[in-house]
């Protein structure tokens, strides 16, 4: 599978599970899928790592591996206090250099894609 066909089911995902979790937030790539070019084959061994951002922050830290339609998912939950704001992010070491090179899967209020575009312009700074 490409890895552009892979990024439409995260979204598909995404849109089908985690939008249905209370106080979600949003949904981005994460790991080693955000250098992969769109053409390129993803490797049937490899997972594709999904950061969702919800509310509860008790649900933060919770990761879990399945497949679907055919892909390996490693979803990990995020609290959206950790993501309040760029500088917040441009502090955390494992935060700053994911989102610099992320695809945002899924944004409903469209703040995920504003800071994204903040920690792109400021993280060489």
């Amino acid at each position: 599978m490409k890895v552009k066909q892979a990024r439409e089911v995260a979204r598909q995902w995404a849109m089908e599970a985690a939008s249905s979790i209370p106080g979600f937030y949003g949904a981005y790539t994460a790991g080693s899928i955000n250098w992969l070019r769109d053409d390129a084959d993803l490797a049937p061994t490899s997972d594709f790592d999904i950061m969702v951002v919800v509310a509860d922050p008790n649900r933060a830290g919770k990761r879990g591996k399945f497949v679907y339609r055919d892909i390996l998912l490693e979803v990990s939950y995020l609290s959206n206090d950790q993501l309040c704001s760029s500088d917040v992010v441009l502090r955390d070491y494992h935060l700053a250099p994911s989102l610099r090179t992320t695809s945002i899967i899924l944004d409903p209020s469209g703040r995920l894609t504003a800071l994204l575009e903040i920690v792109r312009r400021d993280y060489t700074k």
